[in-house]
């Protein structure tokens, strides 16, 4: 199998995100998330330009009469935080970032029945390469148990 061009590829690396968890931050009402990031290169290359995005990902959940269950996700980027400026990474050699995430003071209210996760996603902008990213969930927030279905046009859903 021929090799594609390195503009269409991907550097070839190992990329981890990692949370710290000695104290859970409140993810109801703010806090801050400490974050470590960890780049082990398989090959050499220059890194561009780093970020770390906090982004919450929302999936509603609705049923129909027709076709039964669907799930409607939204990821909603909340925060941007520069990760590292243009270094080169080397055959065998881990880099490690750290960064801290401050989480917004409340959650978005939505009266329908959804699922809620924090995602923590590095992205790192490479030459001549395709971009490299990871995600890592932060923490979900599942439908509270004892609440009433919720009744559309289509039918409801029970949680």
């Amino acid at each position: 199998m021929p090799l594609l061009p390195r503009r269409l590829r991907r550097a070839k690396a190992e990329l981890t995100i990692k949370a710290e968890r000695k104290a859970p931050p409140d993810f109801s009402s703010g806090g801050v998330v400490h974050v470590g990031v960890f780049l082990l290169p398989g090959e050499s290359f220059s890194i561009r330009r780093g970020w770390l995005e906090l982004s919450l990902m929302t999936t509603h959940f609705s049923r129909t009469v027709l076709d039964g269950y669907h799930e409607h996700s939204n990821e909603r980027v909340v925060k941007t935080v520069p990760l590292c400026g243009p270094t080169t990474a080397r055959p065998g050699v881990k880099l490690s970032f750290c960064a801290e995430l401050g989480l917004p003071p409340a959650l978005p209210s939505d009266s329908r029945p959804s699922r809620l996760q924090w995602l923590a996603r590095v992205r790192l902008e490479v030459d001549g390469c395709r971009e490299l990213s990871a995600v890592h969930i932060l923490h979900g927030v599942k439908p509270a148990a004892n609440t009433e279905p919720v009744v559309d046009g289509r039918g409801f859903l029970p949680l």
